[in-house]
């Protein structure tokens, strides 16, 4: 059941408390709740960050759309694609699934939501700063990945 909470606004927030995620059986690698709602407690989506192999996405995009998810391709606002990582977006009411093809980044923004977590960061710049940080931090890895991707599918990142 959800409880309907509030900003100062009047915009709804929420929480995964209250909200439980949505489940997606055999659909994706790992599926997580992040961002703001992890962080602050509530938020005003729920962000959901979910790891799919590369092969799978276009199946992935045809069963959430057929499931009513909206791909918003949003995904310019959380990344300017500087890190070469490829990321789709998609919206179900409050929640926002993002979506990563690859595990060295997921791992990297999972690592990242638990330190601003830690941090207490209740500004949004400043956890996007702290991603873009983290990510940057990686750059072998994440290069490494990008030239032999089955080395991390096969053997576990």
């Amino acid at each position: 059941m959800t409880i309907k909470r509030e900003d100062r606004c009047g915009q709804p927030l929420y929480n995964f408390q209250d909200t439980p995620a949505p489940e997606f059986p055999g659909l994706f690698d790992k599926v997580s709740p992040y961002g703001s709602a992890t962080v602050n407690g509530v938020g005003h989506d729920l962000d959901l960050l979910a790891l799919s192999l590369p092969e799978s996405e276009d199946s992935i995009i045809a069963i959430l759309s057929s499931c009513g998810w909206r791909f918003d391709d949003a995904e310019d606002i959380y990344m300017q694609n500087h890190h070469g990582i490829h990321m789709r977006t998609a919206r179900l009411g409050q929640y926002n699934l993002v979506i990563l093809n690859c595990p060295v980044a997921y791992n990297m923004y999972m690592k990242a939501n638990r330190t601003a977590e830690l941090l207490d960061l209740q500004s949004k710049m400043d956890r996007i700063t702290l991603f873009d940080s983290i990510m940057l931090s990686y750059p072998a890895e994440l290069q490494d990945y990008l030239r032999n991707p089955t080395k991390y599918l096969e053997g576990g990142a």
